[in-house]
């Protein structure tokens, strides 16, 4: 065989060996990005942190940029438990559409984009629908960094 065609085929194991671990990445942050719907939806803040890394930032149009991870759930636990005690919870169902995802850095980190719909269970209004940007980081499997929440519209 030719030395050009032992290296084309070569250079063709090589990223066909590749592309199934960053097809699994892929797919793995999307799974992770559904799960958090999931755990949004269900209330469930303990099992929505295990998905984030404990240095975190937060950017979000209403409460600006926090980089206190832990401080940042305590606020939202103790909001929801509040909610739930004035009876003012709502059940509601938590969609990510048009999942980008990006695969950087050897595969060790991601960036995803989605646009976040929420919508309220009953005769309740649907919220106003979000762009997020995650930054996610492989270690022991995938884990949001970093956060950024922006409104499409205001009214």
């Amino acid at each position: 065989m030719h030395l050009r065609n032992l290296t084309t085929l070569a250079l063709g194991l090589v990223a066909a060996a590749a592309t199934p671990t960053l097809a699994d990445d892929h797919a793995d942050v999307v799974a992770l990005i559904h799960e958090y719907a999931r755990t949004e939806d269900l209330g469930d803040l303990v099992s929505q942190d295990k998905l984030m890394s404990p240095e975190r930032v937060f950017l979000e149009t209403d409460t600006g940029r926090r980089l206190d991870h832990a401080k940042n759930m305590e606020i939202q636990k103790k909001t929801r438990a509040a909610a739930e005690q004035a009876g003012s919870t709502t059940a509601s169902l938590s969609e990510a559409r048009d999942i980008e995802v990006r695969l950087h850095a050897d595969g060790k980190v991601a960036i995803a984009s989605f646009y976040w719909y929420v919508t309220p269970l009953g005769n309740v209004p649907p919220t106003i629908p979000t762009l997020v940007s995650h930054v996610l980081e492989k270690g022991d499997g995938w884990k949001i960094v970093h956060t950024h929440i922006s409104p499409l519209y205001t009214n």
